[in-house]
Parts: C-alpha cells; sequence; structure tokens
C-alpha cells in the first residue's frame, strides 16, 4: 500500500492518525511516517484497512475489540 493509497483509504473510512495508531496497535508518529513514505505501510495494515473498505471488518467491531484489549492491558 502507498502512501497515497493510505490517505485515500484512511479518508474514506473517516480516520485520522490517532485512530490509525490505535486500531493498528502503533503510534501516531508510525503512521505519519506511512503517510510521508519514510517507512512502507506495514502488510498487515493494509490488510487491515481494505478488509475494512470491503465491509468485511467493521469498523463498530474493531473499536470495541480494541477497548477490550486495552482494558485487558490495565486490569
Amino acid at each position: 500500500m502507498t502512501p497515497d493509497e493510505l490517505s485515500e483509504a484512511a479518508q474514506q473510512l473517516g480516520l485520522n492518525n490517532a485512530d490509525l495508531a490505535l486500531i493498528t496497535g502503533n503510534t501516531i508518529r508510525a503512521v505519519q511516517y506511512w503517510f510521508t513514505g519514510r517507512n512502507p505501510v506495514p502488510q498487515s495494515v493494509a490488510i487491515l484497512l481494505n478488509a475494512m473498505l470491503a465491509g468485511q471488518l467493521d469498523l463498530d467491531w474493531l473499536t470495541e475489540e480494541v477497548s477490550r484489549q486495552l482494558h485487558q492491558k490495565v486490569d
């Protein structure tokens, strides 16, 4: 996934850098590097975003799952 494809996917999904960092388990800085092309977009992130774009993965479910995982780490 190129930086332009990443930007288009994020825009279509309504995701900002913080959202992408949260759902992919990365830092905002890492996400910024993907957008600039400094670092390549990981294949797992491309697969995740493509699944979301194709309607194969629900954003609401993903948000709940990430929240659940974060709470498990704190507890």
